[in-house]
């Protein structure tokens, strides 16, 4: 008498089912290893700072060597105690302003309330007691500041060119105008610039190479990629900033802007026109190793023009003095 299959075909399938089982219990461990790429784990703030802002400091120390600067010959200027950052970020200057001196204090201007929201969490937990209270986060749009609270200061500054995004000659008038209605009495305003052959034409670069730490808590390194995008004659242009990690993942432009980069010739005009009485050019420089260092001798327009045209890219700041 035949044996019946059912048995066997019962055991089969248990099997099979195991198999199955075992198989995709594997696939699962395996997916939870699995860890996220770098580009979708990190907090792009850090990314920006570290890439665009790595020394606040040598930014104050600049603010403090132009301030001298305009008082040679007058052994009794009082130093700077108030500082207004225009387009403030985190306001990581303003932290390392009021933390160079116990009598400074510092107003940081933004109208983006979630990025003075991180600066809160991030930066002035770094700060004593006595310098978080001598930093002001002030969220308004720069042609509000004194509107919104902001007193006269001695030092106003614009940093990472923020201020190119006025299109128009009449905004940036405007702009300097209110700037020079906003400073004591032999105050200064700082803005840096940049010029060059590259910035009538698209461009992209890898700029530097940047270690972090991952919001999970790994160990993560990146390379800064900056582009210009839909450059026009007259300076108009779109930036993009994009950060390429070494697994591969990228976050495209996580930062993206609309500047008009303006001569600055045109920008020294726009200054006096303002009311300034004096405006002196301060080119960067680089050391052995590469990076870029604030130059303390001022440049005329002349040799400032030139090294525009014979270098790709150039930066400096603009200081403009009441």
């Amino acid at each position: 008498k035949p044996r019946s299959l059912a048995p066997l075909l019962s055991s089969l399938l248990f099997l099979f089912s195991q198999f199955l089982a075992g198989s995709l219990g594997k696939h699962m461990a395996d997916d939870q290893d699995i860890l996220p790429l770098a580009a979708e784990s990190v907090d792009k703030m850090v990314c920006y700072e570290a890439a665009l802002q790595p020394r606040p400091l040598d930014d104050v120390e600049f603010y403090l060597m132009a301030w001298q600067h305009a008082a040679s010959g007058d052994p009794d200027r009082p130093p700077p105690d108030l500082l207004r950052e225009d387009f403030s970020g985190s306001g990581m200057v303003s932290c390392g302003w009021v933390s160079s001196s116990t009598s400074r204090k510092s107003w940081a201007v933004d109208f983006d309330a979630e990025v003075h929201a991180w600066g809160t969490k991030h930066h002035l937990p770094k700060l004593s007691e006595d310098q978080r209270n001598r930093v002001f986060l002030v969220t308004c749009d720069v042609l509000q500041a004194q509107e919104h609270g902001v007193p006269l200061v001695d030092v106003i500054v614009g940093n990472n060119f923020s201020w190119q995004c006025w299109h128009e000659d009449e905004q940036l008038d405007a702009y300097l105008k209110g700037v020079r209605g906003g400073l004591r009495p032999g105050g200064m305003l700082v803005l840096d610039a940049f010029g060059g052959t590259s910035i009538s034409s698209d461009s992209y670069e890898e700029i530097s190479n940047h270690d972090i730490v991952l919001d999970d808590g790994r160990a993560a390194r990146f390379c800064y990629v900056y582009e210009q995008m839909n450059c026009k004659p007259e300076g108009r242009m779109t930036i993009g900033v994009s950060f390429k990690f070494t697994d591969g993942s990228i976050f495209k432009h996580a930062f993206k802007y609309a500047w008009r980069v303006r001569p600055v010739s045109i920008v020294r005009e726009a200054m006096l026109k303002a009311g300034f009485a004096k405006v002196c050019l301060f080119v960067d420089w680089n050391d052995e190793s590469g990076a870029y260092r604030h130059g303390t001798d001022p440049f005329d327009l002349e040799e400032w023009s030139k090294m525009c045209e014979e270098e790709e890219y150039k930066s400096c700041y603009i200081v403009a003095y009441v």
